[in-house]
């Protein structure tokens, strides 16, 4: 069997886009370690496409490779939080920077799917505890948006597939042990993280008026759109790997007014908190949106595969493992709302291995079909 060519086509353009930021950091002057050190995460964007493209070629169905994948995927999360938890400790203002590596979209899509469709085993529930765990601990409101988006994309693309009358009573039994299990977690816990996750979404609003996440994430973004707009060549081509972030005018003020002077003209580099214009930002509306147009044809796939699966009559083990290949796509681009997936080079490869094996999937069930 021959290479997938959606998936070896999709690398050819990540890999094109990889080589325009380098070069755009490199004629705007940029140090060359600084574009290093950036360049990874984009080169494993076309590495885990090509590596799906030639994991084609395999005699194993795409589902059984990708199953270890996920395996891998958690066993990193959880090697993750035993290295903070021994390193630094665990800090319960900081933790969320630190205990969900750019592999948790993954391990969400992973969970969703077997909520939805069934199949669990051993590793896949213990594996999905660890990451509810996670989340409650880190309190992360962007990974509870990301599992939202999951539900909703099962049961528009899904539908009876997921709504099943015998499968009905085991997802309410998943369902009540993620809620046992975070009830259990917060009356262990030194700290109760349900009384933060009600100060983080309510209170610290309240307390000044504003979101200070969301304004950083606005006012980074804020100040990436105006750069592409004062700059032909930069709306073009982007500004390079390791380009650097501050914030707009408006909400630097804010964030001065909040946290003082010196945080308003913090900076970092590459593509910042919003994937979608950090992608533009530093490889160009030709390039950058070459990209983006590819993420894009990837959810399309992803949907045809949803859809593809109203006509198989599979059980649920294969079901759900075939699920979670377009659902990690379209938890990585929910993710990119919030998040720099180029940023991350976890998240990067395992997005890029998602993208290719949709690419595989699809095909193969055109095929079958």
């Amino acid at each position: 069997m021959r290479s997938n060519r959606g998936a070896m086509l999709a690398g050819i353009i990540a890999l094109a886009f990889a080589a325009v930021t380098y070069t755009s950091g490199i004629l705007r002057g940029q140090d060359e370690i600084a574009l290093l050190r950036a360049m990874p995460p984009i080169l494993l964007f076309s590495l885990g496409m090509f590596s799906a493209a030639a994991l084609s070629n395999a005699p194993f169905p795409p589902e059984a490779i990708f199953n270890e994948i996920q395996k891998a995927t958690g066993i990193g999360l959880l090697i993750n939080l035993i290295l903070v938890a021994s390193i630094t400790g665990i800090d319960f203002e900081t933790i969320r920077y630190q205990v969900l590596t750019g592999g948790a979209p993954l391990v969400c899509a992973s969970m969703i799917a077997l909520l939805m469709f069934g199949g669990w085993r051993p590793w896949s529930i213990a594996t999905s505890l660890l990451y509810a765990s996670l989340v409650l601990i880190s309190i992360t409101r962007t990974h509870v948006v990301i599992a939202a988006v999951l539900v909703l994309f099962s049961l528009l693309f899904a539908g009876e597939k997921v709504i099943r009358g015998r499968a009905l009573p085991l997802q309410i039994l998943a369902v009540l042990a993620l809620v046992g299990a975070v009830l259990v977690a917060d009356a262990v816990l030194p700290t109760s993280p349900l009384e933060r996750w009600t100060q983080r979404i309510f209170s610290a609003q309240e307390h000044h008026g504003y979101d200070i996440t969301a304004v950083t994430r606005a006012g980074e973004t804020g100040y990436q759109i105006g750069k592409l707009k004062e700059s032909v060549p930069g709306l073009m081509f982007g500004y390079g790997a390791s380009a650097s972030n501050f914030y707009d005018g408006e909400n630097a003020r804010i964030i001065a007014l909040l946290l003082g002077k010196k945080s308003a003209y913090w900076t970092e580099t590459g593509v910042g908190h919003n994937n979608y214009v950090g992608t533009i930002y530093i490889g160009g509306i030709i390039f950058g949106g070459a990209l983006l147009l590819l993420q894009v044809r990837s959810l399309l796939k992803s949907i045809s595969i949803f859809r593809a699966l109203k006509k198989h009559d599979l059980d649920a083990h294969r079901l759900a493992s075939i699920a979670s290949m377009p659902l990690g796509v379209v938890a990585f681009m929910a993710f990119g709302f919030l998040g720099g997936t180029m940023g991350s080079r976890s998240a990067c490869l395992l997005f890029g291995l998602a993208i290719g094996f949709s690419f595989w999937i699809a095909k193969r069930l055109k095929t079958a079909s």
